[in-house]
């Protein structure tokens, strides 16, 4: 029921709500102003009858309780998200997007008081402009996305990949990484050549607030375009090693997710 509820009313209810709701919480405060207070009571009740329908707990129960064991967002907070999702999406729209001039006339003008339009509540609220946000466009950038001459390869468990990689015969091996330590977000690449001293690079992206590990992993395989460059005599084939599933795949179809700006630069 829980399942049924979050996949089929959750998005029925809430759709289009960076239009209609005007978050009742601003930006890094837990007390709540003025905003569709009303709009977040009558939903509240609907999703009471949810709760009371999926935990089977008594009506005298307390709202907050049934949300916290049917491990449900309250309503304020869940359509708080709703918005917040909406205003990230508006953030990130790139230059060619109509509504990004109108975006950026708003981005300039969020104190206005009177007669604020629903863009006005979203970045006002949420203090998100597009000069801090990826841009995220609604094309491939890259020119040569077709023209891509590597094969990915994905072992099918733990046990296979150590296999492939011990039968593994290539006089050129790389092997890259990404991670966060200590706040920081950084990648590194190997470099392994039959019978020569390994060669390795190393980027230290910025602090895990501002960078995901995705985005390192990213950075270690134009770490290995980069190590692949240096080398005088190449002979193919020539493998790459990496243990991050969505970064071998980033580069096999165009796509919008975050963090293509850096595939574009690597392709």
């Amino acid at each position: 029921m829980r399942k049924l509820y979050l996949t089929v009313a959750v998005p029925k209810f809430t759709y289009g709500a960076g239009i209609w709701f005007r978050p009742t919480f601003t930006e890094g405060s837990n007390r709540i102003h003025k905003g569709s207070i009303g709009i977040a009571k009558k939903l509240a009740r609907i999703q009471r009858m949810a709760t009371i329908s999926i935990t089977g707990a008594m009506r005298t129960t307390a709202t907050d309780i049934l949300d916290t064991h049917a491990y449900l967002l309250p309503i304020p907070l869940l359509l708080q998200k709703t918005c917040h999702q909406a205003a990230l999406r508006l953030a990130s729209l790139p230059q060619s997007h109509p509504l990004h001039k109108h975006l950026q006339h708003v981005a300039k003008h969020t104190g206005i008081l009177r007669h604020r339009t629903s863009i006005h509540n979203l970045l006002g609220t949420f203090r998100t402009f597009s000069d801090e946000i990826e841009t995220i466009d609604t094309i491939n950038r890259s020119k040569n996305a077709r023209s891509v001459v590597y094969r990915p390869h994905i072992a099918k468990d733990k046990d296979t990949a150590i296999k492939e990689h011990s039968e593994l015969r290539d006089a050129i091996k790389i092997y890259t990484d990404g991670s966060a330590h200590d706040g920081g977000v950084g990648a590194a690449a190997v470099i392994f050549r039959n019978g020569q001293e390994p060669h390795s690079l190393t980027y230290h992206l910025g602090s895990d607030k501002h960078h995901t590990v995705y985005e390192a992993e990213i950075v270690g395989l134009t770490l290995a375009a980069k190590l692949i460059m240096t080398e005088t005599q190449l002979t193919s084939p020539i493998s790459i090693m990496v243990d991050n599933k969505a970064a071998i795949q980033s580069g096999a179809s165009p796509s919008t997710t975050v963090g293509r700006y850096l595939i574009d630069v690597r392709t």
